[in-house]
């Protein structure tokens, strides 16, 4: 079996959305190095930042939050990897749909945007994806979570538009059920559509969205 990472490691250098949040901060609270029993930190993370999963609740009143959907369902078996080529601040259409299989329950949006996250440009030119194309995956019959290795969903550009995006796809009434939402993700060249994917969101009661670990599985 083989198990790929598909989220980044947190540090003091992760990117933020248009530079607006703080990266992750660790702060030692005891340390062997200056006699004490044992190392310990606090975390400082915004529940957006690095790799992380919008729930419903996100931008629905009342709706879903993370501690709210069981631990079944993280698991993804029908997972899509569909490859994309995106200009700064471009809005992904509603063509990104047309290959989409009928059993899809995870649909990844692979663009290379990674190769810049370690430039300011990450954060501020980021793509992102239209109405039309939320619009059309609420419309699916199986789908119940997106991906992409850029860094939100709304391009930064176009933050109303993003702002509908996140409402049409979480939205707890609209057609269909609620499709979560897997921002800044690490979607390798070579990743081929995996048997399994797992993703561990950090679960604390009430969280509209949290940081998380996503696991690819091939060959189980």
């Amino acid at each position: 079996m083989r198990v790929t990472l598909l989220s980044y490691m947190l540090d003091g250098a992760t990117p933020t959305y248009g530079g607006l949040a703080q990266p992750p901060r660790l702060e030692a609270t005891s340390s062997m190095a200056t006699g004490d029993s044992a190392d310990t930190y606090e975390l400082q993370l915004g529940n957006h930042v690095g790799t992380h999963v919008d729930c419903p609740a996100h931008f629905h009143e009342g709706a879903p939050a993370v501690s709210d959907y069981v631990p079944e369902s993280w698991l993804f078996r029908r997972v899509q990897v569909t490859d994309v080529r995106l200009k700064p601040g471009e809005l992904l259409g509603p063509e990104a749909a047309k290959a989409l299989d009928d059993d899809t329950d995870l649909l990844l949006f692979r663009s290379g945007w990674s190769t810049k996250r370690d430039e300011p440009a990450y954060g501020t030119d980021n793509p992102g994806i239209s109405p039309e194309l939320a619009r059309r995956l609420r419309e699916h019959p199986c789908l119940r979570a997106i991906g992409m290795d850029w860094i939100s969903v709304s391009s930064f550009a176009h933050r109303a538009v993003g702002r509908e995006v996140h409402r049409i796809l979480l939205d707890p009434s609209g057609t269909g059920s609620p499709v979560r939402i897997v921002e800044d993700m690490r979607l390798p060249p070579d990743l081929a559509p995996p048997d399994l994917v797992l993703i561990a969101p950090l679960v604390v009661r009430g969280l509209d969205s949290a940081p998380c670990t996503v696991f690819a599985l091939s060959g189980v």
